[in-house]
């Protein structure tokens, strides 16, 4: 079964790569754009298109709560010299706590130290004039959360989430997981064309790609 499941997967790989080799011909790259994700996502996407990591939400996740405090005061909290602070309490992953109030898992990188250069250095990167934000409904995020997510005025928002719901107007939903509380790993391949479930949405569009 593993080594089925292997085999799956590393054809799910070639084939998404021959897409993706056929689908960014002659994208506009040359537009300054900052993607911020509270997880993964955002970096996957711009990895996908071969767009610069022009902002510092790459290889961590912040929680929902924490992520939309964050967006409220982005330039406070995203400035290269604010204080981060070593918080990690396990072997699993080190964590940093950004201005003693908001926790930067940093879920892919190694140690606390690499963490913290990488988020400093793409810090400096942010244009706040072209911001392409985007929330995953997962965990802690609940219905309030996104509708306070609404109500920013970014360039480019989305919330990406299992249902839709009512009075959110900047929402999409990614398809799969209807029945359950939030989304799930939207990341994996969703079948073995190549797609990822968070494939559903027009990521073209929305970075003016």
């Amino acid at each position: 079964m593993i080594r089925i499941q292997s085999i799956k997967k590393r054809i799910c790989k070639k084939n998404r790569e021959l897409q993706l080799s056929y689908a960014n011909r002659n994208l506009d790259k040359n537009i300054s754009r900052s993607v911020i994700c509270n997880n993964c996502v955002g970096a996957m996407v711009l990895h996908d298109f071969g767009l610069c990591f022009n902002s510092p939400f790459v290889n961590l996740y912040i929680t929902a709560p924490e992520y939309i405090k964050l967006l409220s005061n982005i330039e406070y909290y995203c400035s290269p010299t604010a204080s981060i602070r070593d918080i990690t309490e396990s072997a699993h992953y080190p964590k940093g706590l950004l201005q003693n109030e908001i926790t930067l898992h940093f879920l892919h990188y190694d140690t606390f130290e690499e963490g913290e250069k990488k988020w400093r250095k793409r810090c400096e990167r942010i244009d706040y004039n072209n911001l392409y934000v985007i929330l995953v409904q997962q965990s802690s995020c609940n219905d309030n959360l996104i509708n306070k997510f609404d109500k920013f005025t970014f360039k480019k928002s989305i919330a990406l989430v299992n249902h839709l719901i009512p009075g959110i107007n900047k929402q999409f939903t990614i398809p799969g997981w209807e029945n359950a509380v939030t989304l799930g790993a939207i990341t994996e391949y969703s079948d073995i064309s190549g797609k990822r479930y968070y494939d559903s949405f027009d990521w073209r569009k929305f970075l003016d790609l």
